[in-house]
């Protein structure tokens, strides 16, 4: 597929992931994007926008890049994909339903984590975050193969669904900066048995957080156990 010399903007998703191996050209006329090893960018190579699967089982994100595009690595088949401190801004979907990604670290740079961000990576086991503030919509939804989640201090928010039915995790360790937590966040992890833990801060708190969890011990504030039925 060619992008032609008077394509001005791709919007995500525009080249759909059954078609994820195909080849994408440029007009050499063309000043608003660049390719680099098939991959998609702006023409600076500061946004990311979309990255087809290749033979590697790595991709190593270029230290040029500060942001990434929403899906831009939707369905790929990396087991690693490296962000540089560069990339200060992530778009929803980033990484939706990419099956064989085994690890995510967030880099110090990143302080929030959007919606649909690893949406139903089933092999991701571990996933790393240093300065976040706050987790999206659905943004670890159905991962099940996540045994823990380390929070960092300055965790604030959590969104709906956002752990919903990751099956695998043992426990939860809020962070006392924890403010709000969504409806159904931490819904049918079912091996919840070690209990949850801290969440002194917590003031706003969705319906059915723990919904069919199997938490046995909740250690957590009375008055907020009570407000989440447990």
């Amino acid at each position: 597929m060619e992008i032609t010399t008077n394509v001005k903007s791709i919007e995500p998703r525009a080249f759909l992931r059954g078609f994820s191996s195909f080849k994408v050209t440029l007009s050499i006329s063309n000043s608003h994007f660049s390719i680099d090893n098939n991959v998609l960018y702006d023409y600076d190579k500061t946004r990311l926008m979309w990255c087809p699967n290749t033979d590697s089982t790595n991709f190593d994100i270029l230290d040029s890049v500060y942001s990434i595009e929403p899906y831009a690595f939707e369905f790929t088949s990396f087991k690693t994909i490296n962000i540089p401190n560069s990339v200060n801004m992530i778009g929803e979907g980033c990484f939706y339903k990419c099956a064989s990604l085994a690890s995510i670290d967030f880099p110090q740079s990143i302080d929030a984590i959007p919606d649909y961000i690893c949406y139903q990576c089933t092999s991701l086991s571990t996933v790393n975050m240093i300065n976040v503030a706050s987790i999206g919509l659905y943004a670890f939804q159905n991962c099940i193969n996540i045994q823990s989640i380390g929070f960092p201090g300055c965790l604030t928010s959590i969104g709906d669904y956002a752990f919903h039915s990751c099956s695998s995790i043992t426990s939860v360790d809020l962070p006392d900066s924890v403010e709000s937590i969504g409806s159904q966040a931490f819904a049918f992890c079912v091996k919840l048995g070690k209990g949850v833990y801290g969440g002194k801060g917590l003031k706003n708190i969705g319906h059915d957080v723990f919904l069919s969890s199997g938490i046995k011990k909740s250690y957590l504030p009375p008055a907020v156990s009570k407000k989440l039925g447990l």
